[in-house]
């Protein structure tokens, strides 16, 4: 259960800073119509860059202490999965293009 209440946890701090950016954008520009909207999108680069890495360290921080290092957890804006990788080819490049 407290894995559950962590990875919540986290998604919902991460939807809350995406979602307080857009309100934040929208309400400076006194709610601009949309082509305005699409001139003032700022890239992922710039926007809460430092929240997003203090919010990344505690699901890292879980993982750590909780399962073990093949462990991955793929978050979205709707779902978070815990995934174990059980084999893997390692880094196969010969297909891959210059």
């Amino acid at each position: 259960m407290e894995p559950l209440i962590i990875i919540i946890g986290i998604f919902c701090l991460t939807a809350g800073f995406v979602c307080g950016a857009f309100v934040t954008s929208y309400f400076e520009n006194s709610g601009p119509h949309l082509a305005e909207m699409e001139n003032s999108y700022q890239p992922i680069e710039t926007v809460c860059i430092n929240d997003f890495d203090k919010s990344a360290k505690v699901l890292i921080k879980y993982i750590a202490e909780n399962h073990h290092p093949h462990t991955t957890v793929i978050v979205t804006s709707t779902n978070a999965q815990l995934l174990e990788g059980v084999t893997s080819t390692g880094e196969i490049t010969e297909f891959l293009r210059d």
